[in-house]
C-alpha cells in the first residue's frame, strides 16, 4: 500500500467510479466491483465490452488525480488549491462545511463518539467510507449511521442507498464502515452522523485517567474542514476543578461549562492536520481498567532523537557572550517529562540571565514544587579554586571538576511518541573571551559531549562584537556558512555522534572587545608564574645537590686514599735482599703468617700444628690425610724449653703451649688420630691460641691489624648504609621536588663507602721493626719458592725436617714438597715418632692442689722463680697406627718420590678445613659490622607540564588553545507508569486554564501530528 501526501494509506481507486463520473449514462448497477473499505458496488456497461474499453481510454486522463486527491475518493479528481491559495470552496469537489465531534464519557469508563460531517458536494457522489484504527482501544462497537435524521440500516453489503456495512480488518487493525446514499448533484449539502462506542480507550494512571482521541482525522482524502468543534461531556461526579485539558492540531479556543469541555477550531483544518483532544480527570471518577495496549506503550523504552542543536553566539563590546541554544527533540518511543543541561563553569567566570522556552512558552523559575513548564537552577556552593600550582607534583593543575557546573532542569507536559518540539535555552556568559598575545579568542562547545544520542544536525551562528568584521577574524571547527538572513556561522559536517563534542574557535583582533581579562585566566597566569619561580628554585637546589654529590664522591675517594697513605701504608724497608736461605729469626711460624698476611689465616693455624711436630711434641702423618699422635703426654708449662736432637735448646712459644695443652687430652699417645676427629676441640682452642699470637705480634704493628681493618671496614659500611638510607629518604622526601638529582649526594656515598671498605684491607700498618721483619720473611719465601734453583738435596731435606712449618705459614708448602721430591728428599723427620724426656725430674702435683689455672695451662704446680726443666727430644722409628688405619710402615724414612702432589692436596684440604674453623672461631658479636647487623634484622586532576625556558605567554597560550567553555552534558528523561501529563507526583488538583491549554499545543511549538492516540484513521467519499 502506498502513502498519500496526507500521510494516510492509499486504497485502490474503483475504475467503475471513474467511468460513472465520466459517462454515467452508460453505466447501471449490475456487476459487483469491490471498492474502498470493503464495500461492493454493482455496475453494468449497457453498450457492451468494446464500448466499455473505449470509455476507459477516453476517461484515462482522469486516473491521474492531483496530489491532494485520494484514490478512495473518485470525486476528488479535480486539482485542489493549496491551503493558502484562497477560499477552500473554489473548485473543490467536496468541502467539509463542518466536522463536529461529540464525545460522551459514560460512568462505566466507555465513551461514545458521535461524528457529524456536513458536506457540500460539487459533483455526483453516492458512497462514503470511514476507517477507524483500533489502536489504543479494547474495541469499537454499536456503530450507527444517520443522514440528517434518517437512520441507515446495517447490511452485509451496501447495495442500495440508506445502507452501510461494518467490517474489522485484523491485518490493519481497523474497523471499516462503508455506506451508500442517494447520488448527489453539484451544490448539494448533506449531513452524515457516524456514532460508535469505544471500550478500553482510556489511559489509566495512579494519579490521573486520561481521555485522548483524534476526533477529526488527518486523512480526509485531501479535503479541508472549514469549521470544527469537539465537545467532551463528562459524568456528573467529576469536579470541573479537577479536570485538565488540551488539544492538538489547529488553533483552538477551549471552554469548560456545565460538565462539558468544548474545543472550537479558530481556523480551517487542512487535510493532513488532525484535531486531537486530551482530557484528564481524577483516577477514581470512572471504573476504568489498565489495558494491555497501555502497559506495552508505557513500558516501552524511552527513545528520542536530537534532530538539531542550533546555537547563536552574540558577543558584545564588553566581551559578554549571549548564548541562545535551541534543541529540537523528537520522541520515537516512551514519553519525555523533563530536560536537563549541565554547563561546566571551567574556563568561564559566571553564567546569569538564564531562561528556558518551549516554542514561545516560557518556563518559570520554581526551585521547590515543580509541576509543568517550570525551571530549576542549581549552582555550585561558594567559590572553588580550580587552577593552582601543586608543589608536590610540580605542575599547574587545572581541575575542571572543581570549577563546578551549572545545572538546569526543566519540566513540561509529556512529550510522547510521535511528537517533536524545540527547547530554547538563553543565558549570558561572563569571562568566555580569552586574551592572548595580539588577539582575543573564544572557544565554545556547541554540542556538549555528555549525551547518549547523536545530533542529526548542528550549527553555530556567530554575531561579532560591534566594529569587528568577518575579514578580521578566523574561525575553525566547522564549515563556514552564510545563512539566508545574512548572518554567518559554522555548520557541522554531518551528524555529531553520541558522546562526541563539537567545539569551535574564533580568533579576533586584540581590540575586538573592551572586556577585562577573565579571572580564571588571571589565576592560570599566576599559577604559571608561581610554577616558574618554583622551577627556578628547584633548579638551584638541583645544582646544589649535584655539586654536593661531586664533592662527596671526589672528596671521599681522595680521603680514602689519603688515609691509607698516612695511616695504612708501610714504610719501605731500609734494605731489601733477593732471598734468604735461613729463617731470618726464630719468630714462630704462626706469628710469621700473621706478620706477612696482617691477618689470622688458616695457614697460620696449620703452621702452628706443624711447628709442634717440628719441635717433636707431635707426630704428623701425611700419607692419608693429616694424622696426629702425641710424643709427650703431659701439659707444657709456661716458658717450657726443648733440647732438640741437634743439641739446640729452644723455648716453646706461649701460643704453642696453649694449643698443645688444649689438644693433648684429645690426641692419643699410642696411636695416630685424624685431625678431622678433633675438629671440634681444635675449633674451641683457636680463639685462645689467636689471643696469644696477637699479644706476641703486637710489637710489629702500630695497632692490631684486626682492629684497624675493622675500624675502616665499619666506616665504609656505615657510609654505604647511610647512603642507602639517605637514598630511600631522599626518594620519598625530595624525589618529587628535585627529581633524580636529589639522590645523587646519598648515592655518592656508596662508592666512597666501598672505597673505604676496599682500603680497609691494607689499613693495618706495621712498625719499622715489623716492616723489616716482614721484608726478610718475604725474602725467605722467595728462597723456598726457588728451593730447587738455589739449594741442594741437603738443604731441601733440612727445610723439610726443621722449617716446613714456615713453608706452610708462607703458603709455599706444595712448592717445597714438589722441589724436595725432585731433589730426592725423604719424608720429614717430624713424620716419625719422637721420644721426649725431662733432663731433671718434673715437680709432681701436690695432694688435693692439682688444678688447671687457665685453659691450656699445665696442671703441675710450679714454684715461683723456678723454670720448668727442659725436655730432650729423641727421634725414633715409626710407631704403629690404629688397627684399621695404619699406613705402610718403613724401617727407614720413606722417600717423597710420587707423594708430593698427594701431600700437597692433603695440606690444601686441611687448610680449607682449618679456614672454616677459623671463620667460626674468630666470630665475635661485638665486632659485627653494619652489614651484618642489617642482615640479622632483615629476617625478623589534568596536569600541565612545561619546559623551564618556556615563557608564561607560551604556556598559558597552549592551555587556552585547548580550553573551551560551554561543555557539559544534557538530555531528556521520562518514566513508565506515570500520566502523560504529569511526572508521577501531581496532586490531581491543578486545573489547566484555557491559556495554558492553548500554550501546550500551538504556543509551545510542538509538532504532534503523530502523537499517540486512539481515533483518527481515514475518511472519504466516492
Amino acid at each position: 500500500m502506498n502513502e498519500n501526501p496526507a500521510g494516510g494509506k492509499k486504497q485502490r481507486r474503483p475504475i467503475w467510479a471513474f467511468l460513472q463520473r465520466c459517462h454515467p449514462q452508460y453505466l447501471t448497477s449490475a456487476p459487483r466491483t469491490p471498492v474502498s473499505g470493503g464495500m461492493e458496488m454493482q455496475t453494468s456497461l449497457r453498450p457492451g465490452i468494446y464500448l466499455r474499453l473505449m470509455l476507459i481510454l477516453f476517461c484515462f486522463p482522469l486516473f491521474a488525480s492531483p496530489a491532494g486527491a485520494s484514490r478512495d475518493n473518485p470525486s476528488a479528481i479535480k486539482p485542489l488549491p493549496a491551503p493558502n491559495a484562497g477560499p477552500y470552496l473554489q473548485d473543490a469537489a467536496i468541502t467539509y462545511l463542518r466536522y463536529d465531534v461529540d464525545i460522551t464519557l459514560k460512568p462505566d469508563g466507555n465513551f461514545i463518539v458521535r461524528e457529524i460531517q456536513q458536506i457540500k458536494f460539487q459533483g455526483k457522489f453516492s458512497t462514503a467510507f470511514a476507517e477507524i484504527p483500533l489502536d489504543y482501544t479494547k474495541g469499537i462497537d454499536h456503530v450507527q449511521l444517520w443522514e440528517g435524521n434518517k437512520p441507515y440500516l446495517r447490511k452485509s453489503y451496501a447495495g442500495s442507498p440508506g445502507t452501510f456495512t461494518q467490517k474489522i480488518h485484523k491485518s490493519q487493525n481497523v474497523i471499516a464502515i462503508n455506506w451508500r446514499f442517494e447520488e448527489t448533484a453539484p451544490g448539494d449539502v448533506r449531513t452524515f452522523t457516524l456514532q460508535y462506542e469505544v471500550s478500553g480507550g482510556l489511559w489509566v494512571y495512579p494519579d490521573e485517567t486520561i481521555l485522548e482521541w483524534r476526533a477529526v482525522p488527518a486523512d480526509r482524502s485531501g479535503f479541508t474542514v472549514l469549521n470544527s468543534r469537539v465537545t467532551i461531556s463528562l459524568p456528573e461526579n467529576i469536579n470541573p476543578n479537577d479536570v485538565r485539558y488540551t488539544a492538538y492540531g489547529p488553533d483552538f479556543s477551549p471552554r469548560l461549562a456545565d460538565g462539558q469541555i468544548t474545543f472550537t477550531a479558530t481556523q480551517a483544518i487542512p487535510d493532513g492536520t488532525r484535531f486531537q483532544v486530551q482530557v484528564g480527570f481524577p483516577p477514581d471518577a470512572v471504573p476504568a481498567k489498565l489495558q494491555p495496549w497501555q502497559i506495552a506503550e508505557d513500558n516501552a523504552r524511552l527513545e528520542y532523537r536530537l534532530e538539531a542543536i542550533d546555537v547563536h553566539l552574540a558577543i558584545d563590546k564588553n566581551g559578554q557572550l549571549a548564548v541562545t541554544e535551541q534543541q529540537r527533540v523528537a520522541v520515537d518511543a516512551g514519553a519525555l517529562y523533563s530536560g536537563n543541561r549541565t554547563i561546566e563553569l571551567a574556563y568561564l567566570d559566571d553564567i546569569d540571565d538564564i531562561s528556558v522556552f518551549e516554542g514561545e512558552q516560557p518556563f518559570s523559575l520554581n526551585p521547590s514544587d515543580c509541576e509543568s513548564y517550570c525551571l530549576k537552577i542549581r549552582r555550585p556552593w561558594g567559590s572553588t579554586t580550580w587552577i593552582w600550582y601543586d608543589d608536590d607534583t610540580r605542575s599547574v593543575v587545572v581541575d575542571e571538576a572543581k570549577a563546578g557546573e551549572l545545572t538546569l532542569n526543566w519540566y513540561f507536559p509529556a512529550l510522547v511518541k510521535g511528537e517533536a518540539t524545540t527547547f530554547r535555552l538563553q543565558y549570558r556568559v561572563l569571562g568566555a573571551v580569552q586574551f592572548e598575545q595580539g588577539r582575543q579568542r573564544l572557544n565554545w562547545t556547541v554540542v556538549f559531549p555528555g549525551r547518549d544520542v547523536p545530533v542529526q544536525s548542528a550549527s553555530a551562528r556567530i554575531e561579532l562584537p560591534p566594529g569587528t568584521n568577518w575579514e578580521d577574524v578566523s574561525v575553525r571547527g566547522g564549515n563556514l556558512r552564510h545563512f539566508s538572513d545574512g548572518g554567518w556561522g559554522l555548520v557541522h559536517p554531518g551528524p555529531v555522534k553520541a558522546g562526541q563534542p563539537w567545539q569551535i574557535s574564533l580568533l579576533m583582533p586584540a581590540n575586538a572587545t573592551d572586556a577585562p581579562k577573565p579571572a580564571w585566566q588571571t589565576a592560570l597566569e599566576n599559577a604559571h608564574a608561581e610554577a616558574r619561580q618554583a622551577e627556578i628554585r628547584r633548579a638551584r637546589l638541583q645544582l646544589g645537590a649535584a655539586v654536593a654529590a661531586v664533592l662527596i664522591l671526589i672528596g671521599g675517594l681522595l680521603a680514602a686514599g689519603l688515609i691509607w697513605y698516612l695511616r695504612g701504608r708501610d714504610r719501605p724497608p731500609a734494605l731489601v735482599v733477593d732471598y734468604l736461605t735461613e729463617p731470618p729469626s726464630n719468630l714462630p711460624p704462626g706469628i710469621v703468617a700473621y706478620l706477612v698476611d696482617e691477618n689470622l689465616t688458616p695457614k697460620g693455624a696449620l703452621a702452628s700444628l706443624f711447628h709442634l711436630a717440628t719441635l717433636g711434641l707431635l707426630r704428623i702423618d701425611l700419607t692419608e690425610g693429616i694424622w696426629l699422635q702425641l710424643n709427650w703426654n703431659q701439659d707444657l708449662a709456661d716458658g717450657q724449653t726443648l733440647q732438640l736432637p741437634s743439641g739446640e735448646t729452644v723455648a716453646v712459644p706461649e701460643h704453642l703451649v696453649t694449643l698443645f695443652n688444649r689438644l693433648r687430652p684429645h690426641i692419643p699417645h699410642d696411636k695416630v688420630m685424624s685431625l678431622w676427629h678433633i675438629n671440634k676441640h681444635f675449633q674451641h682452642a683457636l680463639p685462645f691460641v689467636y689471643a696469644d699470637m696477637v699479644r706476641e705480634a703486637t710489637r710489629f704493628f702500630t695497632e692490631l691489624p684486626r682492629l684497624a681493618r675493622h675500624r675502616w671496614m665499619s666506616v665504609g659500611q656505615w657510609m654505604v648504609v647511610g647512603g642507602v638510607i639517605g637514598t630511600v629518604l631522599a626518594w620519598f622526601i625530595f624525589i618529587d621536588d628535585l627529581g633524580w638529582v636529589a639522590l645523587t649526594p646519598t648515592v655518592a656515598l656508596l662508592p666512597v663507602g666501598a672505597a673505604f671498605m676496599l682500603v680497609s684491607r691494607w689499613m693495618p700498618q706495621r712498625t719499622s721493626a715489623g716492616v723489616e721483619e716482614a721484608a726478610r720473611w718475604r725474602a725467605f719465601r722467595r728462597y723456598l719458592r726457588n728451593l730447587k734453583q738455589f739449594g741442594s738435596l741437603a738443604e731441601a731435606q733440612r727445610i723439610l725436617d726443621n722449617h716446613f712449618a714456615y713453608a706452610v705459614a708462607l703458603d709455599v708448602e706444595e712448592l717445597v714438597l714438589e722441589q724436595a721430591e725432585d731433589l730426592g728428599g725423604t719424608m720429614p723427620a717430624w713424620t716419625q715418632t719422637a721420644t721426649l724426656s725431662a733432663l731433671r725430674p718434673l715437680p709432681g702435683p701436690e695432694p688435693d692442689t692439682a688444678h688447671r689455672d687457665a685453659p691450656g695451662k699445665p696442671t703441675a704446680q710450679q714454684h715461683p722463680g723456678q723454670s720448668p726443666p727442659p725436655l730432650k727430644v729423641l727421634r725414633e722409628q715409626p710407631a704403629e697406627k690404629a688397627a684399621t688405619t695404619t699406613p705402610a710402615e718403613s724401617a727407614t724414612r720413606p722417600s717423597l718420590q710420587g707423594m708430593s702432589r698427594r701431600l700437597g692436596k692433603t695440606l690444601a684440604d686441611a687448610s680449607t678445613s682449618v679456614g672454616n674453623l677459623l671463620n667460626t672461631a674468630a666470630g665475635n658479636p661485638q665486632d659485627d659490622t653494619p652489614f651484618t647487623l642489617i642482615l640479622k634484622g632483615a629476617g625478623k586532576t589534568a596536569e600541565v607540564t612545561w619546559d623551564i625556558t618556556a615563557s608564561t605567554a607560551e604556556v598559558v597560550g597552549d592551555i587556552l588553545e585547548s580550553s573551551s567553555g560551554g561543555s557539559g552534558s544534557g538530555g531528556y528523561s521520562g518514566k513508565s507508569g506515570g500520566s502523560s501529563w504529569s511526572r508521577g507526583s501531581r496532586s490531581g488538583s491543578t486545573r489547566w486554564s484555557s491559556r495554558s491549554s492553548r500554550s501546550s499545543s500551538r504556543f509551545s511549538g510542538r509538532s504532534s501530528s503523530s502523537r499517540r492516540s486512539g481515533g483518527g484513521g481515514r475518511r472519504g467519499f466516492g
